[in-house]
């Protein structure tokens, strides 16, 4: 198990052609369970990892983590909790990358990137598209 305790970590794969694709960003407290390489199986994926800023990460072997969760609950709870919020980021961003729409992607890192800058509750990708299209477009001419 990989804690980061500051920076960001980019959790990625990469195809046999080249092309990445980003499945986690993990900031300082998040957790990432990943088996190893001397613990995976034949046929499974390993994902790369990428230090997008400065970083430190822990690393908990399995002897070590299983002893912590049995001994103390709240880390269990903790353990469990970012796990199952890991999974759901990686399949959101599976969503993202194969089902979403070229004008959604765009809108979302927009939102994205306006919501680090003003700190307001975001709308969600899917109706910022749909306030984007809504507006009409205006003709060079009449600019």
């Amino acid at each position: 198990m990989l804690i980061v305790l500051r920076g960001i970590i980019r959790a990625y794969m990469v195809s046999g052609t080249g092309r990445e694709v980003t499945i986690l960003i993990m900031r300082p407290g998040d957790v990432f369970n990943i088996l190893t390489a001397d613990c995976a199986r034949p046929g499974d994926i390993m994902p790369q990892l990428q230090a997008m800023s400065d970083a430190a990460v822990a690393y908990i072997r399995r002897a070590e983590l299983s002893c912590l969760a049995y001994g103390c609950p709240a880390a269990a709870e903790y353990i469990i909790e970012t796990s199952s919020r890991n999974a759901q980021d990686i399949l959101n961003n599976i969503n993202e990358y194969f089902f979403c729409p070229l004008r959604a992607k765009i809108a979302g890192f927009l939102l994205k990137i306006s919501v680090q800058q003003t700190a307001t509750a975001p709308l969600s990708p899917m109706r910022t598209l749909q306030t984007i299209s809504a507006r009409p477009e205006r003709s060079s001419a009449a600019r």
